[in-house]
């Protein structure tokens, strides 16, 4: 919310919880941040409710091994890896659908 304010992005909405929050709805972009099996059981949530074009950022798992099982899965529902960061084997990713 404090980034919401400081970047005066009024049209963004924060929204707190697991996947069910944005069920049915159409999101540019999603930003998860949890342990991986909860990400790979929601992967298919994500795209369903992730417009086309959308941004799909996940943290919360380790560079080696989950990264590529992440990936893997993520492609099954076309999501591309964009990019992603990495501080101590902990890692964020970037996906693009």
């Amino acid at each position: 919310m404090e980034n919401i304010e400081k970047n005066q992005t009024y049209t963004v909405k924060a929204v707190l919880g697991d996947v069910k929050n944005i069920e049915n709805q159409h999101c540019e972009i999603i930003f998860a941040n949890i342990n991986r099996n909860i990400l790979l059981q929601d992967m298919h949530l994500y795209a369903q409710s992730l417009t086309e074009n959308g941004i799909l950022l996940l943290s919360g798992f380790y560079l080696h091994p989950d990264l590529p099982i992440v990936e893997e899965v993520a492609k099954k529902y076309n999501f591309i890896m964009d990019s992603y960061k990495e501080q101590d084997n902990w890692v964020a990713v970037r996906f693009k659908k």
